[in-house]
């Protein structure tokens, strides 16, 4: 999978060689030497090649079999709890030190508020955001909501801070936010289901008062809050065991959003309450439209209002495709049979030809 050199002959575009090789090690319940030593090799030949290698799901007893032959973490070799950490730790890398997505965006951002300086127009900063979302979904929808704008009002979040909390949005103001610059990445924590916090969960590392918080007040995507005689059972389990343990939490990337998309769609439309956490990965700036203001407008100005409701629709669709592309991938890679030695980058790329011309 390292070949540099192949035939000229190749009329279909090669993948890119790996910067990153994530071993998922979950199922393994034992080492010996010779599979350290396997480890190692595979260590080596990949730190020959600039390629970083990540461990996930390892035991703490494996753990300490590694570290006595030899595999100890450095700058080329990370161990993970599980194999989503592993995934998102080296999709961010991708996107900060190889694709420099995160670079480009401050660039842009410089760029965004040189332009805003410059512009006689308060307002352009919402049409802006706007034209960002025709330009990228290919539609033609500025021009048709600019009567929004009197609506808005701008929302600025520095690295590190969440829409709602230390950005100065509280939570009753909900709303739609159209992303005129900046990156946002969405978490939530994997424990919660479609309605309520998974039982493995609860049945591990639990602290004071998390029964009664963040059970029954927030252990349910969407807010829910349905009961069974399960959470029952559950809430006592807490209840016995506060005190006693801390509980760790992980968050679970749900996605990367930018200009060119609008927090607050699926709320808007369905009532269900986002799941997620919006934390801002640069420095950004959104523009609110409160929900208690597109009621207003669906009133006075109704023509507007279907526009809006267009537009959301046509990206909530959008996103829905984006979901069942990621879908489809995951489930031919979880079954498809491992193969026995690693696959050249040639037969990968002939591999890939043949489906986009499907």
């Amino acid at each position: 999978m390292f070949e540099k050199s192949v035939p000229g002959d190749i009329d279909f575009e090669l993948p890119p060689i790996p910067k990153y090789l994530i071993l998922d090690l979950t199922l393994v319940t034992g080492l010996d030497t010779a599979a350290v030593d396997i480890f190692s090799d595979i260590i080596s030949l990949c730190n020959s090649q600039h390629c970083h290698v990540s461990m996930a799901g390892l035991s703490p007893n494996l753990r300490g079999i590694a570290s006595c032959g030899g595999l100890k973490p450095s700058s080329r070799l990370k161990f993970y709890p599980d194999l989503e950490s592993a995934l998102g730790k080296a999709e961010d890398n991708l996107l900060k030190h190889v694709l420099r997505v995160e670079e480009e965006e401050i660039r842009n951002l410089g760029t965004r508020i040189r332009e805003r300086a410059m512009s006689s127009d308060e307002n352009d900063g919402f049409f802006h955001a706007l034209r960002l979302i025709d330009e990228q979904h290919g539609i033609q929808f500025s021009a048709l909501l600019r009567g929004i704008q009197r609506h808005t009002r701008p929302v600025e979040l520095e690295t590190g801070e969440t829409l709602f909390g230390t950005s100065g949005v509280e939570e009753r103001e909900r709303g739609l936010f159209f992303i005129e610059s900046g990156l946002m990445k969405v978490e939530r924590d994997p424990s919660y289901t479609m309605t309520r916090g998974s039982n493995a969960s609860l049945r591990r590392k639990v602290g004071p008062g998390f029964a009664n918080q963040r059970l029954f007040n927030e252990g349910s995507i969407s807010h829910l809050r349905a009961r069974t005689a399960t959470i029952g059972r559950e809430g006592a389990l807490l209840k016995a065991t506060a005190g006693q343990r801390t509980r760790t939490s992980h968050n679970l990337r749900l996605a990367r959003i930018g200009p060119g998309w609008v927090v607050g769609a699926i709320e808007g439309l369905t009532g269900l309450k986002n799941p997620g956490t919006h934390i801002a990965i640069t420095s950004c700036r959104l523009h609110l439209l409160p929900y208690s203001s597109l009621t207003e407008i669906e009133k006075t100005e109704p023509s507007l209002a279907l526009n809006l409701l267009k537009l959301m629709s046509h990206l909530m669709s959008r996103r829905q495709e984006v979901t069942i592309e990621h879908l489809s991938t995951l489930h031919s890679i979880m079954t498809s049979p491992a193969p026995t030695k690693p696959i050249s980058r040639i037969t990968m790329g002939a591999i890939q030809s043949v489906i986009d011309s499907q």
